[in-house]
This record gives C-alpha cells, structure tokens and sequence, in this order.
C-alpha cells in the first residue's frame, strides 16, 4: 500500500470516526429533530404518523381517530395549510380542536357528538389539499367539507411558474377549462434526492441537525426574497406574498387565481356529489389582522392598492358563482385584535405580530366557526 493511499485510509477514518461520536454523542445528549413531514409519491410530502404530541397514527395533525365514522357521530373536515395545521401550538389549542369543544359543548348538533378532523399540512397549496380529499378524506365519511384558506400562499403555491418548485404535483387549466393533474415530480431528480435525504435525516440526529440549520438558512432567505419580490420592504412576512393583494393581479397571478378558483370549485362539486356542504373559510394574514390600522395601510399603499380586500372579494365571488359558503374571519378577527390591541399572530423568532396563529388566534378563529356552524343562541 502507498504512502498516498494510507494517507487517504487514515483521514477516511478519522471522519468516519468524528461522525460516528458526534452521532452517540447527539444521541446521549437527547437530541431528536426528527422532520414531522415524510416525502409522498402523490402530494410531495405529508405528515409523518406517530410524531409525539404532533400527528396521530393516521398521519394527522389531531388525536386518535378511526377511519371508519362511530355511530350517530356528525364529522367535519377540516383541510388547509400550516395556519390551520397549527404545529406553533399544542395540539388541543389548534383551532380545529377548540371548535370540536364548542361545538360538544353547546350540543350543537343536538345528542350527536361532534368530530372536527384536522387534515392540514404545512406548506400544502389548494392542488395538494384537493389530492388529500380525493384519496383520504372521503374514506372517513364526512357530514361538512370546510377549506381553512389562507390567501398569503395559497395562490402562489397552486402556480408552477410562481412557486418555483420541482417537487410537488400541480394542476393546470385544459382549453376546456378541466383541470389536468401533473405528477411528472416523482421523475425529478430533485425529489429523488430529497426521499434519499428524508431516509437518512430520519435516522440520524447528525442529519438532523444539519437540516435543522439549513431550514432556518433558507427561511432567512425567504424572507428577504418575499420582501423584495412585492417591493415592500419590511411589510413583508415570511411565507406571504404580497402581490396577492394585487388588483388587478399580475398576468402571471391572474393565471395562479384561475387555477385557485377552478380547483375550489371542484372540491365544491366532489364534496355535492357525495352530499357534503361546502364551506370555505378564509384566514388572514398578520397584517391584515394587525392590532394597529396604519401597518394594513402602509401595505396596501406599497401594492399599490386601496386595500387589501381583493382575495376576500374574489373568494366571495366564487362562492356565489358556485353556491358555497364563505366565511371571511379576517373582518372579525382584525376587530378583535384592535378592541384589545393584542396580536393575534405570533411566534418564537419572528417579528413581533407576524407568522402564525398564537393561542388566541386559534380560539377567535374556533369562535367564529362555531357561532356560523351551531345554531343561533347555542354559542356565547
């Protein structure tokens, strides 16, 4: 053996052995950063089953459940994003949980016990929420179909060309206006990678660290990329686009809201096939709902527009053109939080009032819901 080639041995050992106890080591130490969400050959990812105090057995973001409806039970599912998904809080504080309680508590639906099932998942856009109805939600048999919609990127996230991103399925609009499902991620060598990845990052803390870092890397990124993209520096919040409050909406927008209200209106129509009501409920934005009136303003003048109105207005639209409930709960929530002058979102390591919903977010939200779904007088 050369002098090179032991040379090469030794320093492969050497890394080899550098890992392997930083490996124990994190392992000793109690470190677990294990990813709550695991890649999906239909949706992209989803949520990983059995997470302690995060997801059920089923995949979930709930309690136990079955699949199969207890008798005489009245089921609500509950689809949407990472602001419904509600991981920033414990799990009987998310809104879908706290509706469950009220709408028990007020015996709303006479003797019949209430199930608000909670299949949102962090960083879904509509295309990959109406994948999740189509091939699970209907297996557990719901009584009412709600979509928690969030317009800060849900729009964004049904566009190829505005997401940017070559591992999750999208939709697209036919000469026909039928929607036409595109899968062609799971070929792509960046979900390829991204399974391997997962695999291992599954498995040692080591990887999980390093994953750890570099999401935090690229939130920072991205929230320096959303900020400029809409030119309105420090109005920005991380994940939201601004640009949705464009009106009217950028060639490229139009065609994201085109492919959002097309793909509404399906889950609206499979959801009448099986004899299911149809509500969307439409969640805020931070500064939508900021406890101060000027931050609102400050960006709607950035956008250029009056207001920031224009994705409810849209949204109620599609409703009455398509005979669905829409339920805006930014009007209620923003009054709430100026009565008070509290912030109804917020979490650790953002600014101040940004990101998601705070405890009593979730609660305002859940009232709301509740006051609309229970009969008059039921709910305080």
């Amino acid at each position: 053996m050369t002098r090179t080639s032991s040379a090469l041995l030794l320093i492969a050992g050497s890394v080899f052995v550098t890992l392997l106890l930083s490996e124990v080591g994190l392992r000793l130490v109690g470190f677990d950063a294990t990813p709550v969400v695991a890649p999906d050959p239909l949706r992209g990812w989803s949520l990983a089953p059995n997470m302690p105090n995060m997801t059920n057995s089923l995949g979930m973001r709930d309690r136990k459940r079955s699949v199969s409806k207890p008798v005489g039970t009245y089921r609500i599912a509950v689809l949407g994003d990472s602001m419904t998904e509600g991981v920033q809080v414990e799990l009987d504080e998310t809104f879908p949980a706290v509706l469950e309680r009220r709408l028990n508590e007020n015996s709303c639906f006479g003797r019949r016990p209430v199930e608000v099932l909670n299949f949102a998942v962090q960083g879904y856009g509509t295309a990959q929420q109406y994948l999740t109805l189509q091939h699970h939600v209907w297996g557990f048999d719901p009584d009412l179909l709600m979509l928690g919609f969030f317009p800060g990127n849900d729009v964004r996230d049904n566009s190829r060309t505005l997401k940017g991103s070559a591992y999750l399925p999208f939709y697209d609009l036919g000469d026909d206006g039928k929607l036409i499902l595109d899968t062609s991620f799971r070929e792509h060598w960046s979900y390829r990678v991204r399974t391997l990845g997962a695999n291992i990052i599954r498995y040692s803390r080591l990887a999980q660290m390093g994953n750890q870092i570099r999401f935090k890397l690229k939130a920072r990124l991205r929230a320096s990329s959303d900020q400029e993209a809409t030119k309105a520096a420090g109005l920005g919040e991380v994940g939201v686009d601004n640009l949705v409050f464009a009106a009217p909406p950028p060639p490229a927008w139009e065609h994201a809201w085109q492919l959002t209200g097309a793909l509404i209106a399906q889950m609206n129509k499979d959801a009448q096939t099986h004899g299911t009501p149809f509500h969307l409920a439409i969640l805020g934005t931070a500064t939508e709902t900021h406890p101060d009136p000027a931050i609102p303003a400050a960006l709607a003048a950035a956008v250029g527009v009056e207001d920031l109105s224009y994705p409810r207005s849209r949204l109620t639209a599609l409703g009455q053109a398509n005979d669905f409930a829409v339920l805006d709960l930014v009007t209620p929530l923003g009054k709430l939080a100026a009565q008070k002058q509290e912030c109804l979102h917020g979490e650790p390591g953002a600014s101040p009032c940004s990101g998601h919903f705070t405890v009593a977010g979730h609660a305002a939200l859940a009232q709301h819901l509740a006051a609309h779904l229970c009969p008059a007088g039921k709910v305080p």
